[in-house]
């Protein structure tokens, strides 16, 4: 499975440079794919849970790349001896990634209808 889900990753990642075998080599791929698969709800999922874990690999691998913005903020520098470090100021980018995250709006578009929120049950009623 995880073969499939490295092509699907390469094929549907290639306008971002993820299909580069030299920056993003399969190994490397392997371990956004174990951290995408502790999220992605595959049982519930059934034959769409490849495509989903591609593209929740892709929104962690964009998340990781610096290609996504946070929306508000200022950059911020400081330098301290030989250290200097910046940040962005008052960012507010939300916890799910950025505004323009397009592989977390594929995947929640893949599996809105498929794993809805319901009711609770409790003590087996």
């Amino acid at each position: 499975m995880s073969a499939a889900i490295i092509a699907k990753v390469r094929q549907y990642g290639a306008s971002d440079g993820f299909d580069n075998v030299i920056t993003y080599p399969d190994a490397t791929i392997s371990l956004y794919i174990a951290d995408a698969q502790l999220v992605v709800p595959a049982s519930k999922l059934g034959n769409k849970a490849t495509l989903a874990t591609a593209y929740y690999t892709l929104h962690l691998m964009y998340q990781s790349s610096g290609n996504a913005s946070s929306s508000g903020g200022s950059k911020t520098k400081e330098k301290v001896g030989d250290v200097e470090v910046t940040f962005s100021a008052g960012s507010s980018a939300s916890s799910g990634g950025g505004a323009n995250d397009k592989y977390l709006d594929l995947y929640n578009n893949l599996i809105k209808n498929i794993c809805r929120g319901g009711p609770m049950v409790l003590n087996g009623r």
